[in-house]
C-alpha cells in the first residue's frame, strides 16, 4: 500500500509542466502523485507499461494508432488516450470525417490490484450510436467499453489475463471499434460527453447479461 513513510509524490510538478520540460525519452511517470489506494505492484506495473507507451508514441515511425496524453495525466494510475488513424472506409471513420472528430477519447482507470484485475476502460467523447439502435464496436450505452478481455470472465470465457500489455489491450479496443458487425457509428447527439455513472451502470449491464464477472469494488472506485 502507499507508503509506509517514504514519501510517494517526488515532484508537486504537475503533467504540463513535465510535458513541456522534458521530452518524451526522458520522460518520468514516478514524477506524477500516487492515489492514496496505490500499491507497490500496480505502481510499478504502471510506470513500466506508461514509459514503453510514451517511448513509442514518441517515435515518428512508430504510429501505434492511439496516443496517451501525457498533458491529462494526472497519476499513472488514471490515462485520457486518443484513439486516431481509423480504417477510411469503415462506417465511424466516415462519421468522423463527416463530422470532423479526430480522435475517440477514452479514460483508462487502474485499480490497486492491477495487474491482476483488467483495467476499466470508457469513452469519455464523441457519443456513439447504441447497440439497441444499430450500433457497434462493443461500447455501452453509458460509453464503457466491455468485452471479455476487460472483465473476469466465467467458466467458458477466461476474461483477463495479467500477461496482458496495456498497448495490446488499447490495440484491441481499436480493433472492436472498427468491427463491422455491428459498426460503431457516431450518434446523432455525438456531442453530448458520456458520464461517470452512466458508463459504469452499461458496464455493469453488459457484463451481467454475458455473464462475465466484474472486479469488486468498480463500483466505488470509478462511478
Amino acid at each position: 500500500m502507499a507508503s509506509k513513510g517514504r514519501k510517494l509524490i517526488k515532484s508537486k510538478k504537475n503533467a504540463k509542466e513535465i510535458q513541456k520540460d522534458s521530452d518524451c525519452t526522458e520522460f518520468d511517470p514516478s514524477l506524477l502523485p500516487l492515489p492514496s489506494s496505490s500499491t507497490k505492484q500496480a505502481t510499478q506495473r504502471l510506470y513500466r507499461e506508461l514509459r514503453l507507451i510514451v517511448h513509442k508514441q514518441d517515435t515518428s515511425s512508430n504510429d501505434l494508432g492511439f496516443y496517451v496524453k501525457l498533458d491529462q495525466l494526472q497519476s499513472i494510475y488514471q490515462w485520457v488516450v486518443q484513439l486516431k488513424h481509423f480504417d477510411p472506409s469503415i462506417p465511424l471513420a466516415q462519421d468522423m470525417a463527416r463530422h470532423n472528430v479526430e480522435c475517440i477519447e477514452l479514460e483508462v482507470r487502474f485499480a490497486p490490484d492491477f495487474p491482476n484485475l483488467p483495467p476499466y476502460i470508457r469513452v469519455l467523447r464523441p457519443r456513439l450510436l447504441r447497440f439497441m439502435n444499430g450500433g457497434g464496436g462493443h461500447v455501452t450505452a453509458g460509453g464503457s467499453v466491455c468485452m471479455e478481455l476487460l472483465t473476469l470472465g466465467n467458466s467458458h470465457d477466461r476474461g483477463w489475463y495479467p500477461e496482458y500489455t496495456m498497448e495490446a489491450v488499447l490495440l484491441q479496443v481499436k480493433l472492436a471499434l472498427s468491427s463491422l458487425n455491428p459498426p460503431a457509428r457516431l450518434d446523432h447527439d455525438w456531442r453530448r460527453d458520456y458520464n461517470a455513472r452512466e458508463a459504469m451502470d452499461g458496464y455493469i449491464r453488459s457484463a451481467n447479461l454475458h455473464g462475465w464477472g466484474i472486479p469488486p469494488h468498480w463500483t466505488t472506485l470509478f462511478k
